[in-house]
């Protein structure tokens, strides 16, 4: 009689097998911004920089939300996950734009760039989540130049949530609950960045161009 052994292959995250007291003693000297402690305590307490901790978080999210870029710049370097997401689906960026206030570093966004796109469970990005207000005095208002920051480093204005909602949809959403239009200026600039995407799409599948050594641009039909 023969006998067949299945073989399944599986795959388990790096989780840390650490103590919910070495996350708070690393997520405090993460969110001071003492890289030396982190250093310190990864060694003493046997926790990998990449590792994932209880909370389903590892600690480029305090980093993150601290706006500590030396911290997340090492953390990255020893193989830290830019694109993990947490329970809920955020990533280190989702989580940072999502507890914004006004200290905020743009150099994060070049730092995170790689998950500039990976969306929560909810289906929202990072684009969306700056087009809306955040925190106390962020109610109805989104950032702008986050806004900008994001698409220039290659974020996706057509994406939509869970609800077929883009980042104007949510802009919109805060707009027209606030009496004062406080997020206008961010509803205008969404609509005039839709129809400049849209309108280079269309260029590059109906034209081949290259500009010419006077500077002039060159175009050719498809």
């Amino acid at each position: 009689m023969l006998t067949y052994i299945s073989m399944i292959e599986l795959h388990f995250s790096a989780t840390s097998s650490s103590s919910p007291t070495a996350f708070k003693k690393l997520s405090a000297a993460v969110r001071g911004g003492d890289i030396y402690e982190v250093q310190r305590l990864c060694d003493t307490e046997g926790v990998e920089p990449r590792h994932v901790f209880e909370e389903g978080e590892t600690l480029l999210f305090p980093a993150a939300t601290s706006q500590q870029l030396e911290v997340c710049t090492w953390l990255i370097e020893q193989g830290t996950s830019i694109k993990h997401r947490n329970s809920i689906g955020r990533t280190a960026l989702l989580s940072a734009i999502h507890a914004r206030d006004g200290g905020w570093k743009h150099k994060i966004i070049s730092l995170l760039e790689p998950s500039i796109n990976v969306a929560d469970n909810d289906g929202l990005t990072p684009l969306m989540r700056a087009a809306r207000g955040a925190g106390l005095f962020g109610a109805n208002r989104g950032n702008l130049q986050i806004l900008k920051r994001l698409i220039e480093s290659g974020a996706d204005v057509f994406a939509q949530d869970n609800r077929g909602l883009t980042a104007l949809g949510h802009a919109n959403i805060d707009a027209s609950s606030s009496k004062s239009g406080a997020n206008d200026e961010v509803v205008d600039f969404l609509e005039q960045a839709m129809v400049q995407a849209a309108a280079n799409m269309e260029f590059r599948r109906l034209y081949l161009h290259h500009f010419s050594s006077k500077g002039v641009l060159m175009l050719q039909h498809r």
